[in-house]
């Protein structure tokens, strides 16, 4: 019962603060979602050993292994740990012990490292996988990985969530052109069946259904009842509530190979111990035609050339965004957006604007590799971006769109993942 109102308490205390963007924050609050506290910790990586573009999605008993990769600037050896701690659906601190869903050590070590190799600048590349054979997960549902350093859990480094189904659900879903007229040529509607294997006595109460467009946490829809129930199946046909916005096939660049200028890049040079890129100068038209380009949603691919192991042996970047704009953004902020800047909205990933060249500027330092991004708008007490503004939004984009089933049965205490897929629009 304590646990219990400590959780709400917890609710009731960061309820305001999550409703805005980062201009209101209050930088290094616990957050129960994907965030660096860390400046010299960069390239936190989590993914499925199953598929390199994969999202961090664990099945119980699967022989694939949850990832995780992250770097440190500088040559200095650190001691940092890690716990899980189980949430629910809306990550929030769920009401089970450690003991009831990890079989193991609550507090484990992250042992593997290693220096970089011929690089300009130092740093060490740290890993581990999940789980192992310190720890193991019994329970599904909404999980979030928090590493720590020198066995201090207040000394927060970086938080991930990751999620762990129990797959008890068998999903269909259509992505398709949105039935109402406003919608038609700019949207994507998400109608979709479910057909649990489990019996649940009250779907329209104990199912909760989250979709998330390409990974993003911002613009999730929640809130979806059955809109037809028959035998156990159940439909989910809705023509506003289920659409997203589709956006446009995302911006790219390949830092593969920093001796070339690739497409989009208009130069490099090296400033000891830094390679600089500068990107061209971007586009901002909401009215261009679609792009037709095969991108990734928003993804990146940690790679390099010529070198045997590009986990320690890329180098670090310096990426200069440049965006002309009209006029200066005066109720709200724009930022680079994708998993190069963790789907996030912070300081880290806010571009800045330059009144002497009219435009938008930011530099991120990333590792070599192959990166999708966009420019999202975040409008002052809002929390969900707009991306249409600066990309525009035409049916034709390829959308990854990722579905979640959660049960929530309050004699379980907790909220299974009991069924997780991925459609695309192709």
């Amino acid at each position: 019962m304590k646990k219990l109102i400590f959780n709400f308490f917890l609710c009731i205390l960061f309820l305001p603060v999550f409703a805005q963007n980062d201009a209101f924050y209050i930088e290094n609050y616990f957050r129960y979602d994907n965030y660096i506290y860390k400046d010299e910790v960069l390239t936190v990586d989590i993914y499925n050993q199953a598929d390199l573009l994969s999202y961090p999605v664990f099945y119980l008993g699967s022989e694939y292994k949850l990832i995780v990769n992250f770097d440190v600037l500088g040559n200095e050896q650190r001691n940092y740990s890690y716990k899980i701690i189980h949430c629910n659906a809306s990550w929030q601190p769920s009401d089970l012990f450690a003991s009831e869903y990890i079989e193991g050590y609550e507090e484990n070590n992250v042992w593997e490292n290693v220096h970089s190799f011929n690089t300009s600048a130092d740093y060490i590349h740290y890993s581990f996988n999940l789980p192992n054979n310190d720890i193991n997960i019994t329970k599904s549902g909404n999980y979030l990985l928090k590493v720590y350093e020198d066995y201090n859990e207040e000394n927060v480094v970086f938080t991930r969530r990751f999620y762990v189904v129990d797959n008890k659900t068998e999903i269909q879903a259509t992505v398709k052109q949105p039935t109402l007229p406003q919608y038609y040529f700019s949207g994507h509607e998400i109608d979709f069946t479910i057909k649990p294997s489990v019996n649940i006595s009250n779907p329209l109460e104990d199912l909760k259904i989250v979709i998330s467009q390409n990974g993003r946490t911002d613009n999730v829809i929640t809130g979806l009842t059955p809109t037809f129930i028959n035998d156990q199946q159940l439909t989910y046909d809705y023509n506003k509530e289920n659409v997203f916005p589709a956006g446009n096939e995302f911006r790219f660049f390949d830092l593969e190979d920093l001796k070339y200028r690739t497409e989009y890049i208009d130069s490099i040079y090296f400033q000891n111990p830094y390679y600089h890129v500068f990107l061209n100068k971007e586009y901002n038209s909401p009215n261009r035609p679609h792009n037709s380009w095969k991108d990734i949603n928003g993804q990146r691919v940690l790679r390099c050339t010529f070198e045997e192991n590009c986990q320690n042996e890329s180098e670090y970047v310096y990426v200069n965004f440049y965006l002309p704009v009209e006029n200066e953004i005066i109720d709200g902020n724009i930022y680079v957006l994708g998993e190069l800047t963790d789907w996030q909205f912070t300081k880290r990933n806010l571009m800045i604007f330059n009144p002497e060249r009219n435009a938008y500027e930011l530099t991120l330092m990333l590792k070599q590799g192959y990166y999708n991004y966009q420019y999202a708008i975040v409008k002052d007490q809002e929390s969900a971006a707009d991306i249409t503004t600066i990309e525009g939004s035409t049916y034709e984009t390829e959308n990854n769109y990722l579905i979640f089933v959660y049960y929530c049965d309050l004699k379980n205490r907790y909220d299974e993942l009991i069924g997780f897929q991925i459609f695309t629009k192709k």
